[in-house]
């Protein structure tokens, strides 16, 4: 849902906020902490322009 909306923005040319506040989360818009919906379009925008980080995270 968020990787399909965020690829027709981005095609758009949307940028990331504007993205973010267009995607309706339907069931899942009760979850806590539902503004993290940016970190999570900035990451696939990322990815849509080839910019994958180089290392994986260390948790």
């Amino acid at each position: 849902m968020i990787r399909r909306a965020s690829q027709l923005h981005f095609n758009r040319g949307s940028s990331v906020e504007e993205t973010s506040r267009a995607i309706r989360l339907g069931e899942f818009a009760d979850w806590v902490e539902p503004e993290r919906i940016i970190i999570n379009v900035n990451c696939l925008f990322q990815e849509f322009r080839g910019e994958l980080p180089k290392a994986k995270a260390r948790l």
